[in-house]
């Protein structure tokens, strides 16, 4: 199971708890951190097909909120799928010259790197990939209160937590990281602490192999 959470409701639906192990995603860490006290872009990765599932119209309402208050500031979007919804519901929002739609990319490292921010808006995951690659690279991230978020993310340490679908919150904690360099660096070293500590391959890849 890939959390504690996920193995709690296998238990209550009579999976015997001793067969079961709890091991999450891992991820490769890069040589080096982002420089998230200067960087600028929000950055967001994922399928753009799943768009409820991954709440784009959370996120981009948010970002209007965003936008209203720090307007240097572009939101940077990575991922595979059809996006044209998404475009069009970003151009009748006034986004446009805000939100950067960059499709499928090879590997968004480059974009991680360049990340002050990290946003996951989602209604449901397992444990995200992309999530452990920002906390990966040490760039804080905003996420909702779903399981699989909350077992990477713990508010106030490694990124912040908002409630789903709720876009204000969304906004006001991505606006609070925005601003405050000193926030993200803190939040920035505590995400690449976590993910060497909890999710890095190495220490999954030792997991797996003791289950086996």
């Amino acid at each position: 199971a890939l959390t504690d959470i996920i193995r709690d409701d296998l238990v209550s639906k009579g999976v015997d708890c001793h067969r079961i192990d709890v091991i999450p995603n891992g991820v490769e860490l890069p040589e080096k951190s982002a420089d998230v006290s200067s960087n600028r872009d929000v950055l967001y990765v994922g399928n753009f097909s799943q768009g409820h599932v991954k709440a784009f119209d959370v996120l981009l309402d948010a970002w209007r909120r965003v936008h209203a208050q720090v307007s240097d500031v572009k939101l940077i979007l990575v991922g595979g799928g059809d996006s044209r919804v998404w475009r069009e519901y970003a151009r009748n929002a006034g986004l446009s010259s805000s939100v950067v739609f960059r499709g499928a990319v090879p590997d968004p490292a480059e974009y991680y790197q360049r990340a002050a921010v990290f946003l996951l808006p989602s209604r449901r995951e397992g444990i995200s990939n992309a999530l452990l690659e920002a906390q990966s690279w040490g760039v804080p991230a905003v996420v909702t209160d779903i399981p699989g978020n909350i077992v990477v993310i713990k508010s106030g340490s490694n990124g912040l937590v908002v409630p789903v679908d709720d876009s204000r919150a969304l906004a006001e904690a991505t606006v609070l990281l925005c601003k405050d360099a000193a926030q993200r660096v803190r939040m920035g070293r505590n995400a690449r602490r976590r993910a060497e500590s909890m999710f890095s391959m190495d220490q999954v890849v030792d997991r797996m192999l003791v289950c086996y």
